[in-house]
């Protein structure tokens, strides 16, 4: 692996040093039977993450947070047919979208995630379109803080795919 730095978001080197990672999740105390985890608590470590995003460099910052999070990142796909196939060949645990890629609504893109029980996380520059009400699980406007899609990605994986 080279160490050169790469603006490439499918470039397989690490995003940032380990200094710039989110610190850890504190370990939860023991839950009585049939008690609810709190979402703060839902560890990301290994789960797989599809990020969909047309502008590289918002793709690159979302790629490298979810992966310092410990987080598989599928993708990133900058249009909805490469989201496609990196869906053929593997089912996220959650899913990350920008919902207008290159000026076309990638609302398919969200059925075919709900088909799939695959909870749905978009991140827009507009407003929550009515065709994605009851289809997504958390909808962040841009620009997003990095805690709010963290906190966003764990409730999604808490609840799994019950969208809002």
């Amino acid at each position: 692996m080279s160490t050169s730095s790469s603006s490439d978001p499918h470039s397989t080197e690490p995003c940032a040093p380990a200094s710039w990672r989110l610190p850890e999740t504190p370990r939860p105390r023991p839950l009585t039977a049939g008690a609810r985890v709190p979402d703060s608590h839902v560890s990301l470590e290994g789960k797989r993450a599809l990020v969909v995003e047309d502008s590289w460099h918002i793709a690159f910052a979302v790629k490298c947070l979810l992966e310092n999070a410990g987080m598989i990142v599928l993708g990133p796909a900058a249009r909805e047919d490469a989201a496609e196939a990196l869906l053929a060949e593997s089912t996220p645990d959650v899913a990350v979208i920008d919902i207008n890629l290159h000026g076309r609504l990638a609302v398919g893109l969200v059925d075919a995630l709900n088909a799939r029980g695959v909870p749905v996380i978009v991140v827009s520059g507009y407003e929550m379109l009515e065709e994605l009400k009851g289809k997504v699980d958390a909808f962040l406007t841009k620009p997003v803080r990095s805690r709010a899609l963290i906190a966003s990605l764990r409730g999604a994986l808490a609840r799994g795919n019950h969208a809002v």
